[in-house]
């Protein structure tokens, strides 16, 4: 990715310009973020890494620790964010349905123009932070259950809830448990700089990107039960289907009505694509312009459900495309 291409450089640079005193006293004093000092701690000379580590650490033990410090930056949380309100009446939904029959609630979510696994990854996965938020008393999260990566740790912050702040700290008290790990074993034996940087930089397993792909999966293996069921084949070929993501990480190869209806999503999507860049030309602007025009709101539900945090393509009178006309 174009981002973390970009940090990579960046780090470099670092790198580079390390054996100067102002610089590695900027990253001592916090100018770079967390993941990145340990990413330094990993490469450079085994004195400068114990400095890091023990920088690090220190600014650890602080009251507050700064989210975009301790994650590291990300652009896209704000975004994540207001999508990520659109999920909680599906979790209303979700909770009302429980007294339903399993076809029923399958239908609800093959239904809502978006791609159900997509859907089902990420309600899932915001269920968790929900909880994870709220929970206080003997039902609040283990130790082991607050590990969470660096997006997921800012959409927690954007939650809000009584017991963020223990989640958070959790994070950091993993965090100062690696780097703690790192310095001794660097000090013991510095010929394994390498091996020990690895060891550093390998984080925790994510409890809320655990949760996204076990309802993921779990959501697949229903699609392949339904659609046993002629009836229930039937209706999903009139259905939005799942995303091109999913569709080619199938494990094996999908069921045929899933790869059929995938390639004539993908067709139609492709002849509005065209049709949109025909439309833009000169010699076409006396034609009327239709619902291909806004085509670039409804592709990602189709390409990476993903993109819209497994929901279906925002109301497309509320698109800025749409506003500025």
């Amino acid at each position: 990715m174009a981002g973390d291409d970009a940090a990579e450089r960046a780090l470099e640079t670092l790198l580079r310009a390390f054996d100067h005193a102002p610089v590695r006293d900027a990253v001592r004093d916090g100018v770079v973020c967390l993941p990145h000092t340990a990413a330094l701690a990993a490469r450079v000379p085994a004195p400068y890494a114990l400095e890091l580590t023990g920088a690090a650490s220190a600014a650890l033990a602080q009251e507050p620790c700064e989210t975009a410090w301790l994650a590291g930056a990300d652009e896209d949380a704000d975004a994540r964010a207001e999508l990520h309100l659109r999920m909680d009446p599906l979790l209303l939904d979700e909770e009302q349905g429980r007294s339903r029959s399993v076809t029923d609630r399958w239908n609800a979510d093959v239904g809502r123009g978006c791609c159900p696994l997509c859907l089902a990854e990420h309600r899932a996965t915001w269920r968790l932070l929900r909880w994870a938020a709220a929970a206080t008393g003997p039902g609040r999260p283990a130790r082991e259950e607050c590990a969470l990566c660096a997006p997921h740790l800012y959409d927690l912050a954007a939650i809000g809830g009584p017991n963020v702040d223990a989640v958070l700290a959790e994070n950091r008290s993993q965090w100062d448990a690696r780097l703690s790990r790192f310095g001794r074993a660097l000090s013991e034996s510095r010929k394994a700089q390498t091996q020990l940087g690895t060891h550093l930089l390998s984080a925790p397993r994510c409890r809320a990107c655990d949760a996204g792909d076990e309802a993921a999966q779990r959501q697949a293996s229903l699609l392949v039960a339904q659609l046993h069921d002629p009836v229930q084949a039937e209706r999903y070929g009139h259905e939005h289907g799942i995303c091109l993501r999913h569709d080619l990480n199938w494990q094996g190869r999908p069921p045929a009505v899933v790869r059929e209806v995938s390639t004539a999503r993908l067709a139609l999507l492709r002849w509005e694509i065209d049709e949109t860049l025909r439309e833009q030309d000169w010699h076409t602007r006396h034609e009327i312009k239709g619902s291909a025009a806004r085509v670039s709101a409804r592709a990602p539900t189709l390409l990476d459900g993903r993109i819209y945090a497994g929901l279906p393509a925002p109301d497309e009178s509320r698109h800025p495309s749409n506003r500025e006309r």
